[in-house]
């Protein structure tokens, strides 16, 4: 049965998530599902979700990246 683009996602999603634990830990994959999940409920119309999303990149240390 040939791959499907669920298929795909999911592989991609498993291997980011790898990658960024074991290059930046725990903290940095909450950080970015908490990013994608805000992100999510801005496309669905939920405005408060950018107001927070945009705090939580405005509170960024990017020296610490």
């Amino acid at each position: 049965m040939p791959r499907t683009f669920a298929d795909d996602v999911g592989l991609l999603t498993d291997a980011l998530t790898e990658v960024l634990v074991a290059d930046e830990g725990e903290e940095a994959l909450a950080l970015h599902r908490r990013a994608v999940a805000l992100a999510a409920g801005v496309r669905a119309g939920r405005d408060d979700d950018g107001d927070v999303l945009q705090a939580l990149i405005a509170g960024l240390d990017l020296g610490a990246a």
